[in-house]
């Protein structure tokens, strides 16, 4: 099993971020103490290992993003939900030589969909990038 480590490398990927520096980031959910906007980095299942001697896997990972809607204009959430998650993915480009240098696994990366939580949950609103990760250990 790699979800953790994958997940706590990514956390710490996007942290360096200048463009998400206004967003507080987590590996985990703070639940109800979230401060916003944020962007949670949470682990959905592992897949495709075996227990002994295992070479490789597939994870897969959401990475939610939150604001909070404190202006009457919609247009001003989705573009801060937007921006956030074209952030992510350029961090994800990046992200396999960062993983294969603090983890020792090389990683092809997808991502499978990103939904919306359709704004139920007001004041906030958030969506979720859902990020298939297919690893190896490397070498």
């Amino acid at each position: 099993m790699k979800w953790w480590p994958i997940a706590k490398s990514l956390s710490d990927h996007l942290k360096t971020r200048s463009a998400l520096s206004g967003f507080a980031i987590y590996a985990g959910t703070k639940g109800d103490s979230k401060t916003y906007p944020c962007i949670e980095i949470r682990w959905d299942d592992e897949s495709a290992f075996f227990i002994h001697r295992s070479k490789e896997g597939t994870a897969v990972l959401w990475a939610d993003v939150y604001v909070k809607l404190e202006n009457v204009d919609p247009e001003a959430h989705y573009e801060q939900q937007y921006m956030a998650q074209v952030d992510i993915v350029d961090a994800l480009l990046e992200w396999p030589g960062v993983l294969s240098t603090d983890v020792g696994l090389e990683a092809k990366i997808g991502i499978d969909g990103v939904v919306a939580d359709g704004e139920n949950f007001r004041p906030t609103f958030g969506s979720r990038m859902i990020i298939k990760i297919k690893w190896r250990k490397r070498g």
